[in-house]
C-alpha cells in the first residue's frame, strides 16, 4: 500500500547541499511516518553524500508540514512571499524555508 513519499531534491554537489520534500496521504498523516522518512534521508544525506546544508520548505497555512523540519531541530529562516500556488491552482501562497547545517 502505498501511502506517501518523500526525497532528496535540488541537489547543489558544490557545497554540497539539498531540500527534502515529503508528502502523505490525509489518511496516514500524524502517526510519525514522514517524520521517521525525513530522519533516515537526513542520516542519508549526511553520512553518504556528506551534505552540509538541508533544506524544507512547506506553505505556510500547513501546520502538519511545519512541525516536521521544528521536531527535527531545522530553523526557520525566512518565508518567501507569494511565490507558489495553493494546490488547486486558484490562491497564490506563502513558503516557509527551514534549514539545517552539518559540520
Amino acid at each position: 500500500m502505498f501511502i506517501g513519499s518523500t526525497g532528496l531534491h535540488r541537489m547543489k554537489w558544490n557545497v554540497p547541499t539539498c531540500e527534502i520534500g515529503y508528502w502523505i496521504d490525509s489518511r496516514y498523516s500524524g502517526k510519525g511516518y514522514i517524520t521517521e522518512a525525513v530522519e533516515g534521508l537526513i542520516h542519508f544525506a549526511v553520512t553518504e553524500l556528506e551534505t552540509k546544508r538541508i533544506e524544507i520548505k512547506c506553505d505556510t497555512n500547513n501546520d502538519r508540514s511545519k512541525k516536521i523540519p521544528e521536531k527535527l531541530g531545522f530553523t526557520l529562516e525566512g518565508t518567501f512571499r507569494q511565490d507558489n500556488l495553493s494546490a488547486d491552482g486558484k490562491y497564490v501562497r506563502d513558503t516557509y524555508v527551514f534549514a539545517k547545517v552539518f559540520s
